[in-house]
């Protein structure tokens, strides 16, 4: 042992986690436990240990992803079993002892990379509520079984332990056996790993609850051990010790209820305003709502749990707090205007900005020396802009977005497109009126989202996705997460969430949308009851056939590595993911933070059906990487684009996607080695092939850019740059209306607008990706015409690059560096 390590220190540590004094010997001779309690202290000490290499990212294979679903599925297919009932004390210890071991550090080093939880395998959920159930007791209960018809009435017997994305507690019905419980995507308690006093809140001993249609699994060795597994949050229903499913019922056990968790009303305060301080929303709010269970007339209490639920974005529970207190006659001044705050608060969150000002200017007139509220009612203003005309600050939004993992603060807005039928069957959507490339068709802000950044320094939790066979990284999952999560605070969303699309083993949904509600929305009463019963299979399936991976508009360069493709943040849209898609879209699509903006990439006709590339990467994708990306779409794409490299065949393809791929990795690249490129790639189409070759686009571009830069030391290569700019736009799919590469000394007739000048370009449609690219080449084009003072021409295609940063309402320094103020001088 090291020395400054002794017994006595280990004894009283161990006795400190409330591990009984006859085990603290066994464990203390554990060398693991001497190994790691060792590393703690010389940590403390300040003693540098060496930390594991870092090993190579390495996601899971396809094969192993479907061994792990046929081993899952073979276990469900098991028949019912008896489950082996253990001892009550081993059991309890065993969890208490984990917990202790997760608390202190003293558990095996977290993997880097993470580890996998399978998602899209078979789940249970129940639909029918308490009163339509029969208890049953763990005596009578089998492994391998769904207990459909019956409820367990459950009380809490160990501290809970958190692993991964799961949470685990020992649990006792009223007969005193016991069982192992994992309770799975539990609303608030994401981050439980940190955050012990949570889990013991929500948790703590003696808590009373029921289990509706449980649920048992079994250990596979030759003793199956049982456990209960709740898939959807749900099917817990959280009961107090005056609820009419407890009458009659003995336990065998006395109450293991801690003491400190019975308090009085204000104590239930202070420590909710202690978690409230601390960020702790989700705690804070079940401390309140235990102390409203107290002395139900305790106002402050549903006040201050207002607070959290707008902290939570819990908006409707929020409104109803808020509200209930507003109307009490004999509150102060003071607390009146904390309720009105607070129900202004709330419908700013749920969009309704003019009903959030009309109660942001009541506040004024309550108090006018409130200095907050001035702003809230200019925000007010603003996203009222926004929503109804769709005017917006992108200069202003665009800076805001360059702040990584941003949620802005923007309205939604939505233009003239609608739901609709697509000529291809189901649901699309559709212009209400004919629509110009470039006019905005639709803002729109996340239902859930989850950026990388979130995940430094944690345990990752990656998702081997059974659906499609492909593993995911932390922030797909965390989005199924969420979205349970913001339903459970949110009932009333889930049909419209389940109105998406959820892939061929759900039925098709309805052509509605919004869709009508079936019933009154249930209304959230306790933080910690879900209201609503969620089918958790179904949420899975719907982020994996909804999600979007964000496409930056502050960095158009895409996904450099595999890596940072596999940790690309990811969003839920609810109206973008009623666009069906093709890859030679008609709409275009970028991320300004966490908000998504939709511009119409052609003319359109009204009624005509609006499509959206589904494709992660900003920039062009080669058709068989685009193949296996859409593979859990469709079959295949029948969009222009995926045709024609059909037509193409294999072949080409394959080797376009080689020099593609050879051009990316280039850090530079000498001009005959460019021209080279260029040439390789004309000589892999097809002879039919149409105008239209991106792969072409790309090597061309980079050859303007190549012949740009020597262009300032032999001004003779400046006609080469502007035929070989137009070859590369028309190649992307831009009609070039003036093919004149001569250069001559011309002025700008300043007395003339840019529709008399004209474009040099036709502006009826824009390519679906690599609008940036576009851009540089009519700024190098301007260039070349600037350094031969053609100013007309030189102002002719700024103005065409002008209008590609319209389509994507981005500045154009963010394309090329320099480039506004080479464009004033132009």
């Amino acid at each position: 042992m090291h020395p400054g390590i002794n017994d006595r220190e280990m004894h009283q540590c161990l006795a400190a986690l409330g591990i009984p004094p006859e085990d603290i010997g066994g464990i203390m001779r554990r060398p693991r436990f001497i190994q790691k309690y060792t590393e703690i202290k010389l940590r403390d000490q300040g003693v540098r240990l060496s930390t594991p290499p870092q090993t190579r990212f390495q996601p899971k294979s396809k094969q192993e992803i479907e061994d792990d679903k046929k081993k899952y599925t073979a276990i469900r297919m098991l028949a019912p079993s008896p489950i082996l009932k253990i001892s009550r004390r081993a059991q309890i210890l065993n969890l208490d002892f984990d917990r202790a071991k997760r608390e202190s550090g003293l558990t095996r080093p977290i993997s880097l990379e993470g580890h996998y939880v399978e998602i899209g395998l078979s789940q249970d959920f129940s639909q029918t509520p308490l009163s339509g159930l029969r208890p049953i007791e763990i005596s009578r209960m089998q492994a391998h079984r769904t207990h459909k018809g019956y409820y367990l009435l459950c009380r809490v017997v160990s501290k809970a332990a958190p692993l991964g994305e799961n949470v685990f507690s020992t649990v006792e019905d009223p007969t005193g056996l016991v069982i192992s419980a994992c309770f799975n995507r539990l609303p608030g308690l994401a981050r439980t790993q940190e955050n012990w006093d949570e889990l013991d809140l929500v948790f703590p001993h003696g808590a009373l609850f029921a289990i509706r249609e449980p649920r048992v699994e079994a250990s596979t060795g030759a003793v199956p051990i049982g456990l209960l597994v709740v898939d959807s949050p749900s099917d817990i229903v959280w009961l107090k010790s005056s609820d009419p499913t407890l009458r009659g019922v003995t336990w065998s056990f006395p109450d293991p209820t801690n003491a400190t968790w019975r308090k009085t009303a204000n104590q239930w305060k202070s420590l909710g305003n202690s978690y409230f301080t601390s960020g702790k929303h989700f705690a804070s709010a079940i401390a309140y709502t235990k102390g409203l269970e107290v002395t139900p007339t305790a106002y402050l209490l549903t006040l201050n749990r207002a607070a959290s639920y707008l902290h939570l974005e819990y908006f409707r529970a929020a409104l109803t707090d808020a509200t209930t207190v507003s109307a009490l006659q004999d509150i102060s001044s003071d607390e009146k205007l904390k309720a009105l705050y607070r129900i202004a608060q709330a419908e700013y969150g749920l969009a309704r900005y003019e009903a959030a000002s009309h109660h942001f200017q009541e506040c004024l007139s309550l108090s006018p020396a409130y200095i907050p509220v001035e702003r809230w009612v200019a925000r007010c203003s603003q996203r009222i802009r926004e929503s109804g005309a769709g005017d917006y600050d992108w200069a202003h939004i665009l800076g805001e977005a360059h702040n990584t993992g941003k949620k802005l603060d923007v309205a939604e807005f939505t233009g003239p497109i609608k739901v609709g039928m697509s000529p291809r069957g189901g649901r699309g959507m559709v212009t209400t009126r004919d629509v110009k490339a470039g006019e905005l068709l639709l803002v729109s802000k996340p239902f859930t989202i989850a950026f990388p950044h979130e995940f430094v320094n944690t345990h990752r939790i990656l998702t081997a996705n059974c659906i499609t066979l492909q593993p995911e990284g932390p922030c797909r999952h965390a989005l199924i997460d969420r979205t349970v999560t913001k339903i459970a605070g949110n009932p009333e969303l889930y049909e419209l969430v389940t109105a998406l699309y959820a892939g061929p083993s759900f039925s098709a949904p309805s052509p509605d949308f919004p869709p009508v509600l079936s019933s009154p929305s249930a209304k959230l009463s306790n933080p910690l009851q879900v209201e609503v019963d969620i089918d958790t299979l179904l949420i899975e399936h719907i982020c994996t056939y909804n999600a979007f991976y964000l496409k930056d508009a502050t960095r158009l360069d895409g996904y450099s590595t595999d890596k940072e493709r596999f940790d690309a943040p990811s969003a839920l849209y609810l109206l973008p993911s009623l666009f069906n898609h093709a890859c030679s879209a008609n709409t275009i699509w970028y991320n300004f933070g966490d908000v998504m903006v939709v511009r119409a990439a052609k003319d359109l006709a009204e009624g005509e059906e609006l499509t959206l590339s589904y494709l992660a990467d900003p920039k062009h994708v080669p058709y068989a990487t685009r193949k296996t990306e859409l593979a859990k779409h469709m079959s295949q794409c029948d969009c222009e684009e995926c045709e024609a490299d059909r037509n193409d065949g294999e072949e080409f393809c394959g080797r376009r996607a080689f020099y593609l791929a050879r051009l990316r990795s280039m850090a530079e690249i000498s001009l005959d080695a460019a021209r080279t490129l260029v040439r390789s790639m004309e000589e892999n189409y097809a002879p039919s092939r149409g105008p239209i070759r991106p792969e072409s686009s790309q090597a061309r571009s980079n050859l303007v850019e190549i012949l740009a830069d020597a262009a300032r030391e032999l001004p003779s290569l400046g006609p080469e740059v502007i035929a070989e700019g137009i070859k590369a736009l028309e190649a992307a799919g831009i009609v070039v209306l003036d093919r004149t590469v001569s250069v001559e000394v011309s002025e700008v007739e300043l007395a003339k607008s840019e529709d008399e000048v004209g474009l040099p370009i036709r502006t009826s449609s824009a390519p679906t990706y690599d609008v940036d690219m576009c851009v540089r080449v009519m700024l190098r084009m301007a260039s070349v015409f600037h350094m031969g003072r053609d100013m007309k021409m030189a102002k002719r295609w700024l103005d065409a690059a002008r209008w590609g940063m319209l389509i994507l309402s981005i500045p154009l320094a963010l394309i090329l560096p320099g480039a506004d103020r080479s464009c004033s001088r132009v």
